[in-house]
């Protein structure tokens, strides 16, 4: 059983986005009670554009209004933006915090409508994340603006802001990586059936996941049917019913992106090696020292007939400070390099340590790893962790670190090459 060491970052938990927003009750703006959403009948939606941005744990939403006004005059019309935030035992008492929707704006035709007042409160509402009961509290904060649309005239109303999605992430004391939760977005329609009788003429959502890595694996979207093209995903509809609408619920997993970008910074900040050599190596560009140098187009191959079993890596240090070790294997500069040449299959680990930091108490373990032949897949800062191989994590043990051998014991021989391939070896 895994013990809980600390929350990373924070707890985000947007439970719900009444993004759409509504026609408000002014009365019961000021009041401390529940906002109340009105009927607005002669106030038609003639259209609704919204756009969803990923940004790594925030949501960039857009949403365009086109409003009609039926009525017989001028009307003046309250309206409301609500969020809803859970809060977990652990930040319960923490107030209002500014990460979670760091950036709001309201703009009538072009031209900028102040927030004339906000107003949080706490309710209860029925918990439907994955461990049920868990967020039961929820901080609900509205921000109401006030405008006017004039007998027979048409204006466009937009709401810009910046979301933290939901999530929950945290360390444990027996890893160097994190376990980052799936981030989640949860757009509710219906608030917007508020408006003349519950629809919409046009109705466009587009929801931009380019910035994540492999959206088409790692994002899940409900509620509306959306065709994807290269990562983003639209959905389009004529005389969309508000009323019925179920909610849209974005979820993503970008755990691979964040533990990559941990390795990728591992990997650019040099660690005290006092010496590494290699039983044999290739001639040309192919040196041991390949494995230390961050570049993932650079490898040790090693240099003796056959596939290299039995060949072998030595690193020395000087009592260094450790927390893991991890390797990158084969040749992934290109498919070509990766796929004609051999791959180890099973590695031997050795190490000499200084156990509990103590100089004077020096241990070695052994290990062996079998490696599956994993297809290749272009490397890059945002994927790096999908293709890592740990081999070892020490926790919160404080150790010291004297000698590793890594020993090439079976191959997943190449296409074309009989050499194998190790492009780096990471100390955590």
């Amino acid at each position: 059983m895994r013990t809980a060491f600390l929350l990373i970052y924070f707890v985000l938990l947007t439970q719900a986005v009444w993004a759409n927003g509504g026609p408000l009750d002014g009365s019961a703006v000021y009041s401390t009670g529940d906002i109340i959403l009105i009927n607005r009948p002669n106030i038609k939606l003639l259209s609704e554009d919204l756009n969803i941005t990923i940004e790594g744990n925030y949501s960039v939403v857009k949403a365009k209004y086109v409003l009609q006004n039926k009525e017989y005059g001028s009307a003046a019309l309250t309206y409301g933006f609500p969020v809803d935030i859970a809060r977990s035992e652990i930040q319960y008492e923490l107030e209002w915090n500014p990460k979670y929707v760091p950036e709001i704006a309201f703009y009538l035709d072009g031209e900028a409508l102040p927030v004339v007042h906000q107003v949080d409160y706490d309710i209860k509402k029925k918990s439907d994340v994955e461990k049920a009961g868990l967020w039961e509290d929820i901080r609900r904060s509205w921000h109401v603006v006030n405008f006017n649309i004039k007998k027979n005239a048409t204006v466009t109303l937009e709401v810009a802001y910046k979301i933290m999605n939901q999530f929950e992430d945290w360390e444990y004391t027996k890893s160097r990586f994190a376990e980052y939760s799936p981030r989640r977005l949860r757009y509710d329609f219906t608030p917007a059936k508020h408006w003349g009788n519950g629809t919409v003429s046009s109705f466009e959502v587009t929801v931009d996941a380019k910035s994540l890595y492999n959206p088409q694996k790692y994002l899940a979207l409900h509620g509306l049917d959306f065709i994807e093209n290269d990562g983003t995903y639209s959905f389009s509809a004529q005389n969309f019913d508000l009323q019925g609408a179920l909610d849209l619920v974005l979820t993503y997993d970008n755990s691979v992106q964040k533990h990559s970008e941990q390795v990728w910074g591992r990997m650019n900040k040099p660690f005290e090696v006092k010496s590494i050599s290699a039983s044999s190596q290739l001639a040309g560009d192919y040196s041991v020292e390949n494995l230390l140098d961050g570049d993932l187009s650079t490898a040790w191959v090693e240099g003796v007939e056959g596939t290299g079993v039995g060949e072998s890596v030595v690193l020395e240090f000087d009592n260094q400070p450790w927390g893991g070790l991890a390797i990158i294997n084969g040749y992934p500069k290109s498919e070509g390099t990766y796929t004609t040449n051999g791959r180890i299959k099973k590695l031997r680990l050795e190490v000499e340590h200084c156990y509990y930091g103590e100089t004077s108490n020096v241990r070695t373990f052994e290990q062996e790893f079998t490696f599956e032949d994993r297809p290749y897949i272009p490397l890059s800062e945002d994927n790096l962790f999908e293709v890592l191989e740990v081999l070892h994590e020490i926790g919160d043990v404080p150790d010291l670190l004297q000698k590793i051998t890594l020993t090439i014991l079976e191959v997943h021989p190449g296409s074309k090459y009989t050499d194998t391939c190790l492009a780096e070896i990471i100390i955590l």
